[in-house]
């Protein structure tokens, strides 16, 4: 047992001489020792307290509270305080605090005199970090940082926002594409009325020239008649020629019966055959001039538009006892319009010189030429009668110049 004892004392005895006694610790190495047992004291405790906005200073870190490190805040309430909590406070130059808010901070803001808030104002929409640290500094290094983070979402106004945007858009552009559809359609719809009222009236027209053209066929036929059974009594070869003339008058005019507008040509052939009927009833006293330009004869003029005018100027400008009757017809094509001229020799009308056109009396022809050109072409006409300084009546009709439609 004494053996024993004395093998621990002896090991006892080694142990301290490889390792040193306890107490003999110098005094340097007790320095260094607190020394570092200061630097390795981590420094009191740092929070974020509180989130405030506004101007009223409402707090938004009820989430936060939870344990949840995500604070949304909406754009309009513009001002932002975050406030700082610091159980301890440490006098002296030994702490440094220092914040940055990534995603507007570029760099850390230093304060050393201990912060208790920061503030920002109208941030931009988007998500930001707010890191604030407090670093114990000693022996010239920064050491025990404590760090406290928290994540900003700064919602954006809905105005703001993809979604409403792309509404907006699509809500413009669907108000747009409704507009556009609405008036197209109007528009068409107008241009249907309008297509339907013009036909409307070009049946209408047509349909008066009708019955105007069925009014002169008895007219003139009826005329024409008188003639011949005056022809019969005087001279009978004269009236068989007439007969004969007659039936190529009615071959032209049935020819032409569903034409509402015909050539100029076929017009001036109807009325050369017509005069050549009177020129037999008046032998060798009826001379006619025909001066039609080369450049009229397509043009198109409503159908039995000249023979009502030169019946009037057979009818009231010649007469057996003078020795020579005149009739002239022209034509001439100026600046797109044609010009025609029917002129006698006759009387003429008296009143045309005192200027009284309203008390001329309008035969059946001419009342008919001016109804004709009325419904034909509108105010797009230009008719007058005048006294002829040589004695006779002029009949001028001016109306547009139109080649195109060829003969129906």
């Amino acid at each position: 047992m004494k053996r024993i004892l004395v093998l621990l004392v002896l090991l006892l005895f080694l142990a301290m001489i490889f390792r040193g006694f306890p107490g003999n610790i110098s005094a340097q190495e007790a320095k260094d020792d607190v020394q570092d047992e200061e630097v390795t004291e981590l420094p009191p405790d740092m929070i974020i307290k509180d989130i405030q906005v506004g101007w009223n200073n409402r707090s938004v870190m009820t989430r936060k509270a939870k344990g949840i490190n995500d604070v949304e805040i909406p754009a309009r309430e513009g001002i932002i305080t975050i406030h700082i909590y610091h159980s301890q406070q440490y006098s002296g130059n030994d702490l440094v605090y220092e914040f940055k808010l990534e995603g507007f901070d570029l760099e850390w803001t230093q304060d050393d005199a201990g912060m208790k808030q920061v503030r920002y104002v109208y941030l931009k929409p988007g998500n930001y970090v707010f890191k604030i640290k407090r670093s114990h500094i000693k022996v010239g290094k920064a050491k025990n940082t404590v760090e406290e983070t928290v994540r900003l979402k700064i919602i954006p106004p809905i105005w703001a926002t993809w979604w409403f945007r792309l509404s907006v858009l699509v809500v413009v552009v669907g108000a747009i594409a409704g507009y556009v559809k609405i008036k197209i359609s109007r528009v068409k719809k107008y241009r249907e009325q309008e297509l339907i009222l013009s036909r409307m009236q070009s049946q209408l027209a047509e349909a008066e020239l009708k019955a105007l053209k069925a009014q002169l066929h008895p007219h003139f036929l009826f005329n024409t008649f008188n003639v011949i059974s005056s022809l019969m009594h005087e001279n009978v070869e004269a009236a068989d020629e007439v007969l004969t003339k007659l039936g190529d008058l009615l071959r032209l005019m049935f020819s032409n019966a569903g034409q509402q507008m015909v050539t100029l040509k076929s017009e001036i052939e109807f009325i050369s055959i017509y005069l050549e009927l009177h020129q037999v009833r008046f032998q060798d006293k009826l001379n006619v001039v025909m001066e039609i330009a080369d450049d009229t004869l397509a043009a198109q003029i409503p159908n039995f538009l000249l023979q009502p005018l030169v019946e009037n100027a057979v009818i009231h400008g010649t007469s057996k006892e003078k020795p020579e009757n005149k009739i002239f017809i022209g034509s001439q094509h100026k600046n797109g319009r044609l010009v025609l001229i029917i002129r006698d020799n006759g009387p003429g009308i008296p009143l045309l010189d005192t200027g009284d056109l309203m008390n001329i009396k309008k035969g059946f022809g001419l009342k008919s030429t001016l109804e004709r050109l009325k419904i034909g072409y509108e105010s797009d006409y230009n008719f007058r009668l005048e006294n002829s300084p040589e004695g006779g009546l002029i009949v001028l009709i001016d109306i547009p110049y139109n080649s195109n439609q060829g003969e129906k």
